[in-house]
């Protein structure tokens, strides 16, 4: 995958986070990220590596964990939209790191 190509995935999840409702039912976050991320997988046969969603998800005060971040948004007490908002911030920060590494060989040319 090019960097073009993960600024493109960055883009679509934006424009998903401003207007969630065109994309989502209420309670569906999950559902609808599951499946964009089989989709990019399906496609491109890459996905978020692990270890940058869990970067995303400590940098926003997550655990990481099976249920992750879900569970603990639930115990925290966020609504729903709040729970939309912050899966789909922590979807386009972990692509920014994959977009950051893509072009990280670049910097040091």
């Amino acid at each position: 995958m090019n960097k073009e190509q993960v600024q493109q995935i960055i883009n679509v999840l934006g424009g998903v986070r401003q207007r969630p409702g065109l994309y989502m039912r209420q309670n569906q976050a999950s559902g609808f990220l599951d499946g964009f991320r089989l989709a990019l997988e399906m496609l491109s046969a890459m996905g978020v590596p692990t270890s940058f969603y869990k970067e995303a998800l400590a940098e926003r005060g997550w655990e990481w964990s099976l249920a992750a971040p879900l569970a603990e948004m639930q115990q925290r007490g966020l609504t729903e939209e709040e729970k939309v908002e912050e899966l789909l911030t922590i979807e386009i920060e972990a692509w920014k790191k994959v977009l950051a590494q893509i072009e990280q060989p670049e910097n040091g040319q």
